[in-house]
């Protein structure tokens, strides 16, 4: 039987894909770090307040087999509470920024299961008046990318940045939190999910079965990669509220693997497609200090590799420009779904 047909799988699934369970193991970053217990647990409180991470989870990784269709949607869309109120709630949409790019005033990142059901999707919007007809505004443009041919995909790739950033400047400021060289070692270990754990005990009483029972099934759910052990995850998509998230769709005039390797070795990247858009042939998100740091390391590629990089189209996507943020929510949106299938 698949394993997302069983239902103690499924509520393991939504216990721990939300963070329920999944603990700080204070004693191991301490031995790890060699700081005192108490020293530690200020630290991830201070990470936790001033929202520099997320609490713990197990990431749903199955979601890219799930939902294979990346979408990245430019809108015009009214800046009222309906609108605002459908993409904080819609289990499609885990991202989307203001923005001001030709007639457009919004960046959608969703994910959807096939072009058919997303061409589906659009339509009920309109019905159901989710948003405006297309006679009260102008028409949207729809990127579409295959999660089969996501080339990398490191979400903890930018505490690299950082590392370099406190290297050069000897300092680090997220929403007013001062950072130290400690809070940058105990932020890179839980974001690779050192010193987190899951509570196999917590999960048996929640769900009244065995511990062991517990323990197996999410020894199991791992090992065929529907999630990953647990750990903190930055707030906003791939980075910290300090830095530019930079979408650049490019034109590789040459398709050569010694690039793409390259690429994905560069910590400043943590997600890299192929594709077939038009002009393009690969999209990049990137996380940079600032533009100006953008510039010089594009730059960079480019007299690294003469004659390779032809156009680009860029979006610049600051943390200021965030409406909403939330991978776990087209996370939980299908685990729920898959409970209430097997109810019915």
């Amino acid at each position: 039987m698949d394993l997302l047909e069983e239902r103690l799988n499924l509520e393991i699934l939504e216990k721990v894909c939300r963070g329920e369970g999944v603990h700080f193991n204070i004693s191991q970053l301490s031995d790890k770090l060699k700081r005192h217990r108490s020293t530690i647990k200020k630290r991830i409180d201070n990470l936790l307040k001033y929202k520099v991470i997320n609490k713990p989870v197990c990431p749903f990784i199955y979601l890219y087999l799930e939902y294979p269709l990346f979408v990245v949607v430019f809108a015009d869309f009214p800046n009222i509470k309906e609108v605002e109120d459908w993409i904080k709630t819609d289990p499609h949409i885990f991202a989307s920024y203001s923005i001001r790019e030709e007639e457009y005033n919004v960046m959608l990142i969703e994910f959807h299961k096939s072009l058919t059901l997303y061409q589906q999707w659009r339509e009920e919007l309109i019905t159901k008046g989710k948003i405006p007809r297309r006679e009260n505004r102008r028409a949207s443009t729809s990127l579409f990318f295959s999660n089969d041919l996501q080339i990398k995909y490191a979400p903890e790739t930018s505490i690299k940045v950082l590392e370099k950033i406190f290297e050069k400047k000897k300092k680090i400021e997220i929403n007013g939190y001062k950072m130290d060289k400690l809070d940058l070692d105990i932020l890179k270990c839980l974001l690779n999910g050192d010193g987190i754990k899951v509570n196999e005990n917590f999960l048996s009483k929640k769900l009244n079965s065995h511990r062991k029972t517990i323990e197996n099934r999410i020894k199991k759910l791992i090992s065929s990669e529907i999630i990953q052990t647990p750990r903190c995850q930055f707030p906003q998509f791939f980075l910290p509220a300090n830095l530019l998230l930079v979408f650049s769709l490019l034109d590789f005039r040459e398709i050569d693997e010694k690039i793409y390797e390259t690429l994905k070795g560069d910590s400043h990247i943590p997600l890299i497609f192929k594709v077939s858009i038009g002009k393009y042939n690969s999209l990049i998100f990137s996380v940079h200090e600032s533009i100006d740091t953008f510039l010089a390391w594009n730059i960079n590629y480019r007299e690294q590799f003469p004659n390779v990089f032809g156009i680009e189209k860029i979006s610049y996507l600051s943390p200021r420009m965030t409406i909403f943020v939330d991978l776990q929510k087209v996370s939980m949106g299908v685990i729920r779904r898959k409970i209430q299938e097997l109810k019915e």
